[in-house]
């Protein structure tokens, strides 16, 4: 498995970065644009009791993200489950998103976990010799 790493480009103040520049300058460099590509990340924690706001989250509770890599495995996703020292993870097929929105939303009960956070990267993949780069927009939200 190869090594992955991500950079952020910040910009000067008052200046806007985007990602044609880092497009323009990986091609400057020799690199081949190979395909689009587009991931999405949901964080997910814990559900808080609201009705007793006193009452701590249980921080032993895992987090839990579902992370879905649209081109690359557009029928599948992953769920990834942190807790303590220990991830597990899970690839099912994407009929897994239905599932953990029925388990999650469901009106007879309180939810198990909330949705805290979701991400969406949409970019280009380029070729530098034997190395594959993505270069994308990151688009955050987080939810209440």
């Amino acid at each position: 498995m190869g090594a992955k790493w991500l950079y952020q480009l910040r910009s000067a103040p008052g200046q806007a970065s985007f990602p044609m520049h880092l497009f323009d300058r990986w091609e400057s460099l020799g690199a081949k644009k190979v395909c689009k590509w587009k991931t999405m990340l949901t964080q997910y924690k814990k559900h808080a009791d609201k009705q007793h706001p006193g009452v701590p989250v249980d921080k032993a509770s895992p987090d839990v993200y579902m992370i879905q890599f649209l081109t690359d495995a557009p029928d599948k996703c992953y769920l990834v489950v942190r807790q303590g020292e220990e991830d597990r993870v899970m690839e099912a097929g994407t009929g897994m998103n239905q599932i953990w929105l029925t388990m999650n939303m469901s009106n007879s009960s309180t939810p198990l976990f909330d949705q805290r956070m979701s991400l969406s990267v949409d970019g280009w993949a380029y070729r530098l010799g034997d190395f594959v780069l993505r270069v994308g927009s990151v688009a955050a939200r987080a939810h209440a």
